[in-house]
């Protein structure tokens, strides 16, 4: 269908809807932008959480320790049902924390988890050693051959304690970094969604333009141009002209249909005058 044919509200609104196309598709690439910005800050948030809970599972491991040493320094029976009862509490913990750490990780952090909770396991058991020869010992113990019997027990789960650690130091360390390369791409994103923004502002700035100079100027302000100037010429006795926009199907249309009557009525008039 040819523009000439178009009514002048039909080629208004079709340019109020080409801006609007172009303000629709900046606010759809914000939106884009901002729920990858939003995902981003939730993975660095999920990194985070998991670097503080691979912190606090270490320093349980700590406490743990500590409660088993000062087990092997004092085994009495009496102290030993209290400490029996801490390291299974604070045990408790550490499971739950690593549980918890394990229904939000990806299959690199589940691997680490892996590895921490078979150093957790080796520790588990070197403490229940330990636990096993205060029983045993521990109402007989002076500074004796029992005595060293579970304080060499004590020693010996500090290489399992030990390697508890530094898997939960490395899982602590992966999540670290993983929300610091999070933050560093979310950055170049944001930087990116900005200059993508900028041009689709741009562009859809430029096209509503140069679409809106197309229709309003050639389509609207110089076919009037050429009405006005005929309807002078025409005013002025010009009969011989053609008239610009015949045949039309818009308001210049209009006006030229009606320029050709006026046109018509004022040949017959000056044939009257003239017989």
């Amino acid at each position: 269908m040819r523009l000439t044919n178009v009514r002048v509200l039909y080629k208004v609104l079709a340019l109020v809807g080409v801006l609007l196309a172009a303000t629709a598709l900046v606010a759809f690439a914000g939106k884009i932008g901002v729920g990858h910005l939003a995902r981003s800050i939730e993975r660095v948030e999920q990194a985070e959480k998991a670097a503080i809970a691979g912190a606090v599972a270490g320093e349980l491991v700590l406490e743990l320790e500590v409660t088993e040493l000062l087990l092997a320094a004092n085994p009495a029976p009496d102290r030993a049902a209290r400490a029996e009862q801490e390291i299974a509490r604070i045990a408790e913990r550490i499971e739950r924390t690593v549980l918890g750490l394990r229904q939000s990780a990806d299959p690199e952090a589940l691997a680490q988890l892996q590895r921490v909770e078979t150093a957790l396991g080796a520790y588990r058991a070197a403490l229940n050693e330990t636990i096993a020869r205060v029983h045993r010992l521990g109402a007989a113990v002076t500074l004796s051959d029992a005595q060293r019997q579970i304080l060499d027990a004590a020693l010996a789960a500090r290489s399992d304690a030990k390697a508890a650690l530094d898997a939960l130091a490395v899982f602590e360390e992966m999540m670290e970094t993983r929300a610091h390369a999070v933050v560093a791409a979310s950055n170049e994103e944001a930087s990116l969604l900005g200059w993508v923004m900028i041009g689709v502002t741009a562009i859809s700035v430029l096209g509503g333009l140069g679409l809106g100079w197309w229709i309003g100027r050639g389509q609207i302000a110089r076919p009037i141009e050429h009405s006005v100037a005929r309807l002078r010429a025409l005013a002025d006795g010009d009969t011989d002209s053609p008239i610009w926009g015949e045949g039309r199907k818009d308001e210049i249309g209009d006006i030229a249909a009606a320029m050709a009557v006026f046109r018509d009525n004022l040949i017959k008039a000056r044939e009257l005058q003239a017989a």
